[in-house]
């Protein structure tokens, strides 16, 4: 099986499509003066009989505005998750599929799950706990579901951050939209915000 490691000495920019272990480094789609909602700050990373990881000895494994991640073997590690950003201070998109293994990933800023692309749909794990957070970048980490996320196992949806006291939004709201299914088949479903939960 094959490893996609995202913690070695190898920088990227433009838009990236990584497989195997052509996704090794850290994967940068932020060129210089690309505006916020910029294509080429899109990635896709593939890792087909294997596992997308990070070794947790750089910042961020991936900085760009999406990202649409597919795994056979699962996307980050309990202990290590996928740690993304937008250094364009906007929100970061995620979609993610893994047959096993889970989805492990945190963003620093804020985070939609959904809005990358019409071939792929939310975050799912056919077996595997779900665990997605935002941290703290200034104030603002809001985490917002657009698209289903699913798993036959845990799922915990967490908007860290600075609390703020005043009505929504807020700096660490959770946002499920309506109709969106936040579903697990035969486990729990936990959900966390500093602040308010939509």
């Amino acid at each position: 099986a094959r490893r996609v490691d995202a913690d070695a000495p190898v920088r990227r920019r433009g838009a990236q499509r990584a497989e195997g272990q052509a996704a090794r480094g850290v994967v940068d789609a932020d060129p210089a003066g690309a505006p916020a909602d910029s294509r080429a700050r899109y990635v896709d990373l593939t890792a087909f009989g294997g596992a997308i990881t990070s070794t947790g000895l750089i910042a961020f494994d991936v900085i760009a505005s999406s990202m649409v991640a597919f795994s056979t073997l699962g996307i980050g590690e309990s202990v290590l998750p996928l740690r993304t950003t937008n250094t364009a201070a906007v929100a970061f998109n995620l979609e993610a599929t893994t047959n096993t293994g889970g989805v492990f990933y945190e963003n620093v800023g804020p985070l939609v799950i959904g809005g990358v692309s019409p071939l792929a749909a939310g975050v799912l794990a056919i077996v595997g706990d779900i665990e997605i957070r935002t941290i703290a970048a200034g104030f603002n980490t809001p985490l917002t579901v657009t698209e289903s996320v699913s798993t036959a196992d845990n799922i915990t949806l967490r908007a860290d951050g600075i609390a703020d006291p005043g009505a929504p939004p807020c700096f660490a709201d959770l946002t499920i939209n309506v109709g969106t299914k936040v579903v697990s088949s035969g486990k729990n479903v936990t959900l966390i915000a500093e602040d308010d939960i939509i």
